[in-house]
């Protein structure tokens, strides 16, 4: 009797482990379809969950590299097994253990190298069945500020040279004098032992015409600049002259440099001031952050909608769809999948990129969808056009055409309800766009048109930004997850 008693016990067992088994082939791993952006000595979350929400705590989890051999991280009967982990990590990763039993085996990698960069295969599963997820690391590093030293050689030929330290990628170096005039330079880079570059630029100063020469060292990946300035002063040039003709232009170049240099300075302070407004703006309106989804049934027919609705593209083959009064039929748009509320504040960012075409705004649901009336405030439309790679406008009554420095890569969107107004900001430069004022308090959708695919020139598709869980006040705080233990 005990025997039997065991032996439906040992069978009750085996039943339930064969179901686990059997019962992942039901679920996906979800790893990130967008890179997950790192810098260098910082610590990042590489993200990985099952869908639906299932205990993965009796699981096997592995982390791995495509770059590095080994296990990044390994865990196996209920904790951390380090035996097979690669040296390179010991130390630098952790599991959200608390989460395991929503299904989250995302990974804490903490100090992030120059080496942690590139592909991350998350696995779980056992013996019979498993399930694989893909996340790319991108990692960087901004340097130091550049430090300008001058350099005078025996034939009294003057050489400035710009050095910073820290660098990843290695970053472009531009040298110009206060007109913005490009200088002749060339550049030399050493990587630390932490695969970093130290750079160095030269440039030969022949005389002292350009009073004030700038170094500029560009980020070629994060879209950041450490530049630094030096006044030339003309007792570094010699001059076969009289001495009270010399001391009469030194005198009057030191003046009128002063004046420069001074302008120079109020100029670059009213900037920086201009950005620190623009970066408390931003930061009180990524308060409001939500995730917007694109929603498919209001998509044009040429528009490709991607598994996940967030990205959206132009292309040559029209889907087979249902002509429904909510679908857009002449603009190349579609709606985000829920109704802003009047009243309230929202804010989203979409990265556009590279392209060459796009429009973002607002529309009222009740605005036509069909045809080609223009995008504007009396049909129902608030938002801002880029076209022909060079122009951008604002839709008002009469279209207002704005002047942007450079392009954005990223454009953040804030709809303030209560304040009536939606506000387009280039979050890459911290910089305005342009606000509408709404003359009414209406609910709105986001509107997103990733323009005309023309000769493949704009087939990029249009992202919206995946915005981080601890900016957005109306996710569940079930969802963000919780300090990793050790």
């Amino acid at each position: 009797m005990e025997l039997s008693a065991r032996s439906e016990l040992w069978a009750f067992a085996l039943f339930c482990h064969v179901g686990i088994l059997v019962s992942l082939e039901s679920f996906t791993l979800k790893g990130s379809d967008s890179a997950v952006i790192a810098t260098v000595g910082t610590d990042v979350i590489l993200p990985c969950h099952l869908s639906p929400r299932t205990s993965a705590k009796q699981m096997e989890v592995r982390w791995h590299s495509n770059e590095i051999p080994g296990l990044t991280h390994h865990y196996v009967n209920g904790q951390d097994a380090p035996q097979k982990q690669n040296p390179h990590y010991r130390g630098r990763t952790e599991l959200f253990k608390e989460e395991l039993s929503n299904g989250n085996v995302s990974l804490l990698l903490k100090r992030v190298q120059v080496a942690d960069g590139g592909s991350y295969v998350c696995f779980i599963g056992n013996k019979l069945n498993y399930l694989e997820g893909l996340v790319e690391l991108t990692v960087g590093a901004v340097g130091t500020g550049p430090t300008i030293s001058v350099h005078r050689s025996q034939d009294q030929a003057v050489t400035l040279t710009c050095s910073s330290e820290g660098w990843y990628p290695e970053p472009a170096v531009l040298w110009t004098d206060m007109h913005g005039q490009r200088q002749n330079s060339t550049v030399s880079s050493v990587k630390d032992v932490q695969g970093l570059h130290n750079v160095q630029s030269h440039v030969d100063v022949k005389d002292n015409k350009n009073q004030v020469l700038m170094c500029q060292l560009q980020s070629s990946f994060w879209d950041q600049t450490r530049q630094s300035a030096l006044q030339l002063s003309s007792d570094l040039f010699p001059y076969d002259k009289h001495p009270y003709v010399v001391t009469t232009v030194i005198f009057c170049l030191l003046f009128i440099n002063l004046g420069v240099v001074t302008g120079f300075i109020f100029k670059r302070e009213r900037e920086s001031k201009g950005k620190l407004q623009v970066a408390k703006e931003l930061l009180k309106a990524k308060n409001s952050a939500v995730q917007i989804r694109l929603d498919p049934k209001t998509a044009h027919p040429n528009l490709h909608i991607s598994s996940d609705f967030l990205h959206v593209n132009h292309t040559d083959q029209k889907q087979e769809v249902t002509d429904t009064p909510e679908r857009f039929d002449g603009w190349a748009c579609v709606l985000g999948s829920e109704i802003l509320r009047a009243e309230k504040e929202y804010y989203w960012e979409v990265h556009v990129g590279n392209k060459t075409d796009w429009d973002l705004g607002v529309t009222n649901g009740k605005a036509n969808r069909k045809g080609w009336q223009d995008l504007k405030p009396e049909n129902g439309y608030w938002g801002i056009r880029f076209f022909n790679n060079t122009d951008y406008i604002a839709f008002v009554e009469s279209p207002v055409k704005l002047r942007l420095g450079k392009q954005p890569e990223v454009v953040g969107v804030h709809l303030d309800g209560k304040a009536q107004r939606l506000n387009f900001y280039d979050v890459s430069e911290t910089s305005h766009i342009y606000t509408f004022r709404l003359k009414s308090s209406l609910d709105v959708y986001p509107y997103f048109s990733p323009g005309l695919n023309k000769n493949g020139k704009n087939k990029d598709p249009l992202k919206l930004r995946f915005l981080s869980p601890g900016y957005c006040h109306l996710m569940s705080s079930n969802s963000i997850p919780s300090s990793p233990t050790s």
